[in-house]
């Protein structure tokens, strides 16, 4: 059902938790859907000021995986808006984070992209998959450092992020490798980027020398 005049979503959009109970109570449909087919939970969720309408509506059993026209669930928006405090209340409900939308991004790739520095360890901290890729074949520390978030590409590589992928090399020739580079001024991190660049390096010269012996 969609409806851009539900009660209930005007109630989510001024931030009315008093008002939303009410109308709950009196049952109002958690998943109503607007033009957008974004259900109340998917409309809180973009707004950072309303964790406690996302904590209401989820408490009152809405679905935390519910998708709207571009398969956005209400995760997907709030990581991606950097939202930490309703990333955190959908989360400990058990939302899914490896959600992906139509572009098969998840929120760590989202809330990396946007260089939302404290989603992204939160993510982290939860098991999010550092190297999910998107429709394009980027990971999130791909989106990150394309978008020049240094301390969100450091963040990730802390924790782990493949920095030896071709994807990552490949993104060197994209923006440049003194760019890139730049992004990760920690010696060990560089030293281990450079060298895997080298390698390459080599291995290609080695197949070009013996592919016609």
């Amino acid at each position: 059902m969609k409806s851009q005049f539900a009660p209930l979503h005007h109630a989510v959009e001024k931030g009315d938790v008093v008002i939303a109970k009410i109308l709950i109570d009196k049952g109002a449909n958690l998943e109503a859907k607007n033009q957008w087919s974004l259900t109340p939970l998917g409309r809180a969720a973009v707004w950072a000021k309303y964790e406690d309408m996302a904590k209401l509506l989820v408490d009152e059993g809405a679905d935390l995986e519910a998708k709207d026209e571009d398969n956005w669930t209400p995760l997907l928006s709030a990581a991606s808006n950097g939202h930490e405090a309703v990333v955190k209340v959908l989360v400990s409900k058990g939302a899914d984070i490896e959600a992906k939308n139509k572009r098969d991004q998840t929120p760590l790739s989202l809330a990396a992209g946007n260089g939302h520095e404290a989603v992204v360890k939160l993510l982290i901290d939860k098991g999010a998959d550092l190297e999910a890729r998107d429709n394009r074949d980027w990971t999130p520390l791909l989106s990150t450092a394309s978008n020049g978030h240094e301390a969100v590409v450091k963040l990730l590589i802390d924790k782990g992020a493949d920095t030896t992928l071709g994807s990552q090399i490949w993104l060197t020739k994209q923006v440049g490798f003194e760019s890139f580079m730049s992004l990760v001024k920690d010696e060990i991190h560089m030293r281990k980027i450079k060298d895997e660049i080298q390698r390459r390096k080599k291995w290609d010269e080695y197949i070009k020398s013996t592919r016609f012996t």
